[in-house]
């Protein structure tokens, strides 16, 4: 998702590709330096300049508030304070961070983990109100929001971090700005933790199935701008069908397409519509409503609500995963967390991983976007007043950077692009997903659960999109008013 990775840049300025015109994609290996990882003169480059003055004489613990998602492990937060080494290679590269960081820095990393998302938040806001529990916070968007409307978090471009400096390609400089409101900087996503790479929308193929039923290889139409919905719409609906005596399209049955309610998020986003956009003075407001964006909404809806053809996981149940690596799904909606899953299942599937499609070949790019609810944010309460801010800042930075030059090669060249993505085309659509992320900013924020009631609306099939933005627009408008006047 990233981040503005050294050798990214030099490929995203060679991928063009993803264009309605025809190019075609490159490899890495045709990109400048081949290989991700930055040489030497670059890694120096870009390393934090922290004078020894600032290091504490003593070990001193940091201790970084983490949120999970109910315990569903492919989204846990395994990066941050790893107290044991494992065979496994990011969790590997992570615990090697924490011992480089404690020698350079004398500081010792303690993640301090809440398993459950919203239920945190509660004692979250309490301790954060008393005083400085914690020195960072990995906050899951859903609460980063809410702790933003409660005006609990510092901003970060505040002066007293004196070593923070978004620009450095190991933070998220699209999406420190993108999240951005009225000037200020509640969060900042990059190489500090790689679960936010997790949260990122991709689509999912079974190469075999598509091969034998002789579809277009959708890397193919990526490549030449024609990979839209209406193309794998027609794949899928030629895909699905009936493995049992049932007069009905069960689970157990074969699907063209699979989705679960939350994907739907990406859906629209791919088709260039955001919810909203910030004006001039850093002002959010809902701007998705025209008849063009309703009209475009609609269409997806239409593949969607062919339920003999699509299957819904949250409207019909059963397991997400599972139905993909049984073989019974041509095309999966996801994130990258399903990678890990699906290879570890070894089912025998042989699987792609794609962008969500463009609307139409008329549409110039194809636009990657993130989940809105599990997005993970780096944060800091306000309330801290007597503490080490310099300091705090310098350990931002060094971690971030630790995570740039040891965690994210692994978690992206080895086990993305070494273990998962073994073919060329995967590792191309991987680098290009990663490198092409919009960041909606009202989506993110639920104004009002507008946002989440459109997307709810697959559940029930519903088409009114009117009747939905009449009924919580004046909410959401609210909600944006009332954080106007906290931020004024």
């Amino acid at each position: 998702m990233k981040k503005t990775i050294v050798l990214v840049l030099a490929l995203l300025m060679l991928l063009t590709a993803c264009t309605g015109g025809g190019e075609t994609l490159v490899t890495t290996s045709d990109a400048q330096n081949g290989n991700r990882q930055p040489s030497e003169e670059e890694t120096e480059d870009i390393r934090p300049q922290i004078p020894e003055e600032v290091l504490p004489d003593q070990l001193t613990e940091f201790r970084i508030f983490t949120q999970g998602w109910y315990a569903h492990a492919p989204l846990d937060i395994v990066d941050i304070g790893i107290e044991e080494d494992s065979d496994d290679v990011v969790v590997h590269a992570a615990f090697t961070r924490d011992l480089i960081l404690e020698e350079k820095m004398n500081v010792s990393v303690v993640n301090v983990p809440h398993p459950e998302c919203y239920g945190s938040y509660n004692e979250l806001a309490n301790e954060m109100l008393a005083g400085c529990t914690y020195d960072l916070l990995i906050l899951r968007s859903a609460v980063y929001t809410t702790a933003v409307q409660n005006d609990l978090l510092m901003d970060l471009s505040s002066s007293s971090l004196t070593y923070f400096d978004p620009s450095k390609p190991y933070w998220d400089e699209k999406a420190y700005e993108s999240l951005a409101l009225f000037g200020k900087h509640f969060g900042v996503v990059g190489d500090f933790s790689i679960s936010d790479d997790l949260t990122l929308f991709s689509l999912y193929f079974n190469k075999d199935m598509r091969a034998a039923y002789g579809f277009d290889n959708p890397y193919d139409l990526v490549k030449n701008g024609t990979w839209t919905y209406e193309a794998m719409y027609g794949m899928a609906k030629n895909a699905a069908g009936q493995l049992n005596d049932d007069e009905v399209m069960t689970y157990d049955d074969r699907w063209g397409i699979t989705y679960l309610r939350d994907t739907v998020s990406g859906m629209i986003n791919s088709v260039g519509i955001q919810f909203g956009e910030t004006d001039e003075d850093g002002l959010p407001y809902v701007s998705f409503y025209t008849q063009e964006n309703v009209d475009k909404i609609l269409r997806i809806f239409d593949y969607l609500y062919d339920t003999d053809t699509c299957y819904n996981i949250h409207a019909r149940g059963g397991d997400e995963v599972k139905v993909f690596t049984d073989g019974r799904a041509l095309f999966t909606f996801g994130g990258i967390y399903y990678a890990p899953q699906m290879r570890l299942a070894e089912s025998g599937v042989e699987f792609g991983i794609l962008p969500y499609p463009k609307y139409d070949i008329e549409q110039k790019d194809y636009i990657s976007s993130i989940s809105p609810l599990f997005l993970t944010v780096l944060c800091n309460s306000k309330n801290c007043i007597s503490e080490d801010l310099t300091l705090k800042s310098a350990v931002m930075e060094q971690y971030a950077y630790y995570g740039h030059e040891k965690v994210l090669p692994a978690f992206y060249d080895i086990l993305l692009m070494g273990r998962i993505a073994k073919d060329v085309e995967t590792q191309e659509i991987l680098d290009f997903i990663f490198g092409n992320v919009a960041y909606d900013l009202v989506n993110i924020f639920n104004f009002g659960d507008l946002p989440f009631f459109v997307i709810d609306m697959t559940m029930t099939s519903n088409r009114d999109i009117a009747s939905v933005y009449q009924k919580y627009i004046a909410r959401a408008e609210g909600q944006i008013s009332k954080l106007i006047q906290k931020y004024d």
